[in-house]
């Protein structure tokens, strides 16, 4: 699909979810963290974009719609899991392997770069 991206723009790949809000007309898309299912996490590939199902005539010419997207690291990831944690279901803990690689490795990637993952990481607990 042609689109301009604004906001916080750059490559998005890898959406795991896409909905429609049909009260206001934006289609809404959830980009991952994964960068590979071996870990670690990696929180600039993550993602939420939106644009107005009306804007869409076509898909790949012009003129291109527009694409907002925004990336703020691990922030929705720990609201979902925030919000899982207190009202349920309860969640299946991570394996010993699965804990490893993706939250401490993540931890120790982001301690490594002074990134913003290792807080997030950090405050993950093995349930979620």
């Amino acid at each position: 699909m042609r689109a301009e991206a604004s906001g916080a723009a750059g490559k998005t790949e890898d959406a795991e979810a896409i909905t429609l809000d049909e009260s206001t007309g934006y289609v809404y898309i959830l980009g991952s963290h994964f960068g590979s299912k071996d870990g670690p996490l990696q929180p600039k590939r993550g993602f939420v974009a939106r644009f107005r199902e009306a804007d869409v005539g076509h898909v790949t010419e012009d003129p291109t719609m527009e694409l907002e997207v925004s990336r703020q690291s691990f922030a929705l990831h720990r609201l979902i899991n925030d919000a899982l944690q207190e009202a349920g279901p309860d969640l299946i803990p991570l394996g010993e392997q699965s804990y490893k690689a993706l939250i401490e490795g993540t931890i120790e990637r982001g301690e490594k770069e002074k990134g913003g993952r290792a807080s997030f990481a950090r405050t993950t607990t093995r349930s979620t």
